[in-house]
């Protein structure tokens, strides 16, 4: 983690701040880093024990932010959870009775297979694009807790409008998060 926001009076974390040298331009660099922010993501929620850094909606889920520049693109990323996903955090994924979806325990054992160091643990983080299409969560995985990461962006730090929508947009977040 490069920085945060913190709320001035309680001191609390309220969103993380990443700078990166590279950008999201290949299929590799896109997929490193969408799974090391995804593991920050992670390890904030795990830290966090009395959830100060998170928002709750109505439907009871989760929300955290994160804002990341790589070089001259800005990407705000909002991720969402629910409290199952936390405990499978604290307690892991045996301790926490939830059912791993038959297609994954697939994915998992032919992971497994290629490299030997692939656990099915290691599955539980679903990163998203909003690029790409279709919902976050399928009928057969209900009663499965994700890390949902919605990545908005790229906004570009050389184009005004870019600039414009991106200060509103961090302006909400900011006037949400620190309520």
């Amino acid at each position: 983690m490069d920085g945060y926001l913190q709320q001035t009076k309680t001191r609390q974390v309220k969103a993380i701040v990443e700078a990166k040298a590279c950008i999201r331009d290949t299929a590799v660099s896109v997929s490193r880093i969408r799974m090391q922010e995804g593991a920050q993501m992670a390890a904030w929620i795990f830290a966090d024990v009395d959830e100060e850094g998170c928002r709750k909606g109505a439907d009871g889920r989760r929300r955290r932010v994160l804002i990341s520049q790589d070089r001259h693109q800005i990407f705000v990323t909002s991720a969402m959870y629910d409290a199952a996903y936390i405990n499978y955090l604290r307690d892991g994924a045996k301790e926490s009775n939830q059912k791993v979806p038959e297609e994954m325990q697939k994915e998992s054992k032919i992971a497994k297979r290629r490299n030997g160091k692939v656990k099915e643990d290691k599955l539980r983080t679903k990163v998203e694009s909003e690029n790409n299409s279709g919902g976050t969560r399928q009928d057969n995985e209900e009663d499965f807790s994700f890390l949902e990461m919605h990545e908005f962006g790229p906004f570009k730090t050389r184009d005004s409008n870019n600039m414009r929508h991106l200060g509103c947009l961090v302006l909400a977040i900011v006037s949400q998060i620190c309520a």
